[in-house]
């Protein structure tokens, strides 16, 4: 049998064996929020599908390779992939370089078993209208902004989503909450790629506005035969998982979010307003002129405007991406030992780490509606 042979259509890579298309990865452009306001642009990985006639012959491999190179042909510093916890592709993702950060949930509950309403609030409760739309991005950017993770809010993406995935999609169903004639709070169903889903956005996620935004969806789909509720929620935003928990919702499925850095040096200079950010009102005496980032075949550098000595930070490739990803922070990954840092770090070096390359809370790209 014959090696496959690939080819470009836009941005998907297709695999040929033996005259028959066998196999193809997708490259989706993503405005990628690495925390703060500061969007780098991903190459995503997608539609990933292989004939299950010719598996286990490393066409997928070599489309994955591919993709990569795709990638890095086009500027593109990183990479990422979503998929399920059990999907064994996650090994397939793993050897082309993709490192597993974090894993986000569903959590379902039936509509029937969702205690009464039980909390006051102030707030009025009303049905979305297409004027909320700036209102209710800018509160979600608010809600979002420290987060890494989150996709760029068009009103494009949105209003697709909002005309559902084909002709039979259930229409969208959505609430806000206001206080004061300001919105404070949004809840939405929508039809998206995995069924029908819900998100909900509070400041403060203030209980009594979120239960009343819950019992508000709830009553409306169930009135069109719906019988579940289904959120998929970080838990980092532990104050609306808490929420739902006590509503009894549990995980139902669970997706993981593999990260490829394909040029470090780049990617730390598309992030240097974000260092820029976190160094801002900290004396330069006590940041390093230079923190030198190594793995074994990369390494790159941040200047945050310091004026102490230059430091080196290095770790396993996997290690050094969960850093500079906000899974954990440097100064974690060096207490654990398994990040070493020359010279020897110091009480103001450790404080300095702590504000470049903090732990930062996360959201899953795969689920944000917007």
């Amino acid at each position: 049998m014959n090696r496959s042979q690939l080819r470009w259509q836009d941005r998907t890579v297709i695999a040929s064996l033996d005259g028959r298309d066998v196999g193809n990865i997708t490259v989706p452009d993503i405005p990628f929020h690495f925390s703060r306001g500061v969007y780098v642009n991903l190459a995503g990985i997608g539609a990933v599908g292989t004939d299950e006639s010719v598996r286990r012959l490393g066409i997928a491999t070599d489309m994955m390779r591919e993709a990569n190179r795709f990638a890095i042909e086009r500027g593109y510093t990183c990479s990422a992939v979503s998929t399920g916890l059990t999907n064994i592709a996650r090994r397939l993702y793993a050897r082309a370089g993709n490192v597993h950060l974090f894993s986000q949930s569903t959590y379902a509950a039936q509509i029937a078993d969702l205690p009464a309403p039980t909390l006051s609030s102030d707030a009025t409760i009303r049905p979305y209208e297409q004027a909320d739309e700036p209102t209710v991005m800018a509160l979600i950017d608010r809600l979002e902004f420290p987060f890494f993770g989150t996709r760029k809010k068009t009103p494009e993406r949105f209003r697709n989503l909002q005309e559902g995935w084909d002709d039979d999609a259930p229409e969208l169903v959505a609430f806000v909450a206001e206080q004061a004639g300001e919105i404070v709070g949004y809840c939405g169903r929508f039809q998206f790629w995995s069924g029908l889903e819900s998100e909900m956005f509070v400041l403060d996620d203030d209980p009594a506005i979120c239960d009343a935004l819950l019992h508000a969806l709830a009553a409306t789909v169930s009135e069109v035969g719906e019988q579940e509720l289904r959120f998929s929620l970080s838990e980092c935003r532990r104050d609306m998982l808490h929420f739902l928990w006590a509503y009894g919702f549990r995980p139902q499925s669970t997706y993981v979010f593999m990260f490829n850095i394909l040029d470090l040096q780049q990617l730390l200079h598309q992030l240097r307003p974000l260092f820029q950010h976190r160094a801002a009102d900290v004396d330069a005496s006590a940041l390093p002129a230079a923190l030198i980032l190594q793995w074994a075949d990369q390494s790159g550098t941040i200047e945050p405007g310091g004026s102490g000595p230059a430091v080196t930070l290095q770790a396993s490739r996997d290690l050094m991406t969960l850093v500079i990803c906000g899974t954990i922070s440097a100064w974690e990954a060096y207490l654990r030992g398994s990040l070493a840092i020359e010279p020897r770090p110091t009480p103001e070096m450790a404080r300095a780490l702590q504000l470049l390359l903090p732990a930062v809370p996360y959201q899953h790209p795969a689920v944000d509606r917007w």
